[in-house]
């Protein structure tokens, strides 16, 4: 068969999001309704509350483990890790 390497393939379309002037300078891209129908069929997505709390704890995870540092209210990633292992259920960086 030939072409079949795309069959997998999804492509999502995004619009700026205009709503509130914090959204517009950070020029927050949204998944488009059309886009999300198409990729994922009837799921609703997840609120913004709701990716606010996914965000703040992922970024958790990320200082715990070493690969965030926040200082004076900036967040800066850290370099390169030789090797990670999980404990915990969590990524931790370990001496190699």
């Amino acid at each position: 068969m030939l072409g079949t390497g795309w069959a997998n393939c999804e492509f999502r379309s995004y619009a700026f999001d205009d709503t509130t002037p914090e959204s517009i300078d950070n020029a927050t891209l949204i998944e488009t309704p059309e886009s999300r129908q198409r990729r994922k069929g009837r799921e609703i997505p997840l609120t913004e509350a709701e990716q606010t709390n996914l965000m703040e704890a992922a970024q958790r995870t990320w200082e715990e483990a070493g690969f965030l540092q926040r200082e004076g209210g900036e967040e800066k990633l850290i370099g390169e890790v030789e090797k990670v292992e999980v404990q915990n259920d969590c990524p931790v960086k370990v001496a190699v």
